[in-house]
């Protein structure tokens, strides 16, 4: 078991992480905060270099892997499957190694990230989808073909807009390839019950996973959805993360996505301006209502709300759109600036950006999180 940031080469003989055989000499990045199972299929050297934080610990093969991988090997190419559980109970990793295994058994498989706290493939606040045609060691490694902001990283503030969202995913969906689905982890309650019961009937699961010690509840609670749901154990090696760690991760993946950003104007006759989550009459008295929501956190309350964000770069996390609504990116919106008739972003994209939907989190440039409006 090795917890990132790290690298490791098979220097000699075979070895998987999560059902995906690792390529003798070829350097494989362990991200920081995750924890990745390397499992020797016969005796095999490997050269390790352990970052900061980062841990290495030999452990034998956990019994709860071995029902994992009974169940996933008893998935068909016609199965969407729904990975759920509460916090840390390991739903991306059975996710990770169910992906690998319909690959390695069809050739494709879809994964669906639906938890916009816990992304991987898309920058957080962003929920998305991936067609996966060969093994993968992270599904960081993915190339999402569907994104959809959401605005926050709460499971329970985005709720319905991740509900609308998967609507239209399922409308283009391939029946005949595989899919997984890897939730979020708000499981207690009516509310995330009836959301999840949602998800699985719109996405048309036909059966799910539930991992945990909350999962025959979760299963009492969700067995009116009409779908098969099947409790398993979580494995004991799960790295538990708190709350401070799992916002370094999500701000270790803003700045991956954020890239080398800059200041940019673009005229206000070139954009069109929204936001996401409640309705305002206008998204510029939205972004004022923020600034002075957020004024105490930002410690900018003697200061002008938008130049003093352009100066210390700081926005609201927005979404990029070209000209043909096709969603280019993430940058932050730090205002307007009237007499110019211009807008103001942070922004590593270059020209195109023709709308700009407006998020519910306030980021710096090195995507650190400041402020949330939930």
């Amino acid at each position: 078991m090795v917890d990132g940031p790290a690298t490791i080469t098979v220097l000699n003989g075979t070895a998987n992480i999560y059902n995906c055989l690792l390529t003798p000499r070829k350097t494989y990045l362990l991200r920081p905060w995750r924890r990745y199972p390397i499992q020797a299929e016969t005796n095999t050297t490997i050269q390790l270099s352990l970052g900061e934080e980062a841990a290495a610990n030999i452990v034998d093969t956990d019994e709860t892997i071995h029902t994992w991988l009974e169940n996933i090997n008893e998935l068909t190419e016609r199965d969407v499957t729904a990975v759920l559980g509460g916090v840390d109970t390991g739903k991306t990793a059975f996710a990770t190694t169910a992906v690998n295994t319909l690959v390695k058994k069809y050739g494709r498989c879809y994964v669906v990230s639906l938890d916009p706290g816990q992304t991987y493939f898309t920058p957080p606040t962003v929920i998305g989808a991936a067609l996966a045609n060969k093994p993968v060691h992270d599904l960081s490694e993915l190339k999402p073909f569907w994104q959809k902001p959401v605005g926050s990283t709460s499971a329970a503030s985005t709720a319905s807009l991740v509900a609308d969202s998967v609507h239209e995913l399922s409308q283009t969906a391939d029946k005949k390839t595989p899919a997984v689905i890897d939730m979020d982890g708000w499981v207690e309650g009516p509310a995330a019950i009836a959301h999840k019961t949602i998800i699985l009937k719109t996405l048309a699961c036909t059966r799910a996973i539930i991992l945990g010690d909350e999962a025959q509840t979760l299963k009492e609670q969700l067995d009116p959805a009409g779908i098969p749901l099947k409790p398993l154990a979580a494995s004991k090696h799960v790295k538990k993360r708190d709350f401070t760690d799992r916002k370094k991760i999500r701000e270790w993946v803003f700045r991956k996505f954020l890239g080398q950003p800059s200041l940019k104007m673009i005229p206000t006759s070139w954009v069109q301006l929204k936001t996401l989550g409640r309705a305002h009459s206008s998204t510029y008295e939205f972004f004022m209502e923020a600034v002075k929501t957020a004024s105490t956190a930002l410690n900018m309350l003697d200061e002008s709300g938008g130049n003093a964000l352009c100066k210390r770069r700081i926005g609201l996390v927005a979404y990029l759109y070209d000209m043909a609504e096709q969603y280019l990116g993430i940058g932050l919106f730090c205002g307007y600036d009237a007499e110019k008739g211009v807008v103001k972003i942070v922004s590593s994209k270059d020209e195109g950006v023709r709308k700009i939907i407006l998020g519910r989190l306030f980021l710096s440039a090195e995507g650190d999180e400041l402020y949330q409006l939930d």
